[in-house]
């Protein structure tokens, strides 16, 4: 039995800024995984589950209670997109059927809020610009991954859109832009691999 396996000893991320991405395993032995996490923020939430070998489910919990929930089958990718409030989360992964490995990404983004004319812009405060690449990223994740895993013609034409629209925002000198092309790269990377380990 695993130290992360109940909700009362998750595995403690912190304050979650940016993505973070963890690697592990659920099985008969260890059939949930739980992570904690704080926001200290209104943010948007996103997290992708992939990487799996069986049908693997998520939640996020707050307060004890499954605020939001993924049980796609088989061994598809599992994914949370929403808002989130200041405050502390946890997510559980747990095995549906079979025991799996599995990549989990957790990335939160903080909503710019309404600043007036006389007050000074931090530096690290988030643009509209900046915002609107990472609404384009969060769109293109599922569509990397599946083009990556099942080269699906749909998928990878949209993985190419999304990738165009990111470079050119980071040619343009976005440094979000720039950040966010690379990780769906290699999230589609990623994918391409499992994809040739599992059909040997």
């Amino acid at each position: 039995m695993a130290a992360d396996d109940r909700l009362s000893s998750a595995r403690n991320v912190g304050v979650l800024k940016g993505m973070r991405t963890f690697r592990n395993s659920v099985g008969l032995r260890d059939k949930n995984d739980y992570y904690a996490f704080s926001i200290t923020k209104r943010s948007n939430f996103n997290l992708l589950l992939n990487g799996l070998q069986n049908n693997v489910d998520i939640s996020l919990i707050q307060n004890g209670q499954a605020i939001a929930s993924s049980s796609r089958k088989n061994r598809n990718l599992e994914r949370i997109a929403s808002t989130l409030e200041a405050g502390t989360y946890y997510v559980r992964v747990y095995q549906k059927r079979g025991g799996s490995k599995y990549q989990l990404s957790l990335k939160a983004t903080p909503l710019v809020q309404s600043i007036s004319p006389d007050q000074p812009i931090s530096p690290d405060q988030p643009t509209s610009a900046d915002l609107f690449y990472n609404n384009v990223f969060l769109s293109g994740t599922a569509a990397a991954y599946d083009c990556g895993l099942n080269n699906n013609p749909t998928s990878c034409l949209k993985f190419q859109d999304v990738s165009s629209i990111l470079f050119s925002g980071c040619g343009q000198g976005n440094q979000i832009a720039c950040s966010l092309l690379l990780e769906l790269t290699e999230i589609e990377a990623t994918a391409r691999i499992i994809g040739m380990i599992q059909s040997f």
